[in-house]
């Protein structure tokens, strides 16, 4: 797990050099880091289906590494 929440954390970090389209983003972010990773699930899947490219590719990784929901190679692959 140690692993997984260093690669997201590199990922936030990279995001916050950006200017960010869904401010919302930030209440998902601030969720992981708070270990609430249900919130964190909902807000991230929320902006990803209005195509926010980071919040897909942090619900990639939820999917692959099984954050709070069960393992979906599938749906990590989306």
């Amino acid at each position: 797990m140690f692993l997984l929440s260093q690669i997201f954390r590199n990922t936030v970090s990279i995001d916050k050099t950006k200017t960010i389209i869904f401010p919302d983003y930030v209440v998902g972010l601030m969720a992981f880091e708070e270990d609430d990773f249900g919130l964190s699930f909902n807000e991230t899947k929320v902006l990803a289906a209005q195509g926010d490219t980071s919040a897909q590719f942090d619900l990639g990784l939820m999917y692959q590494y099984g954050i709070s929901i069960p393992k979906d190679y599938t749906a990590a692959i989306e």
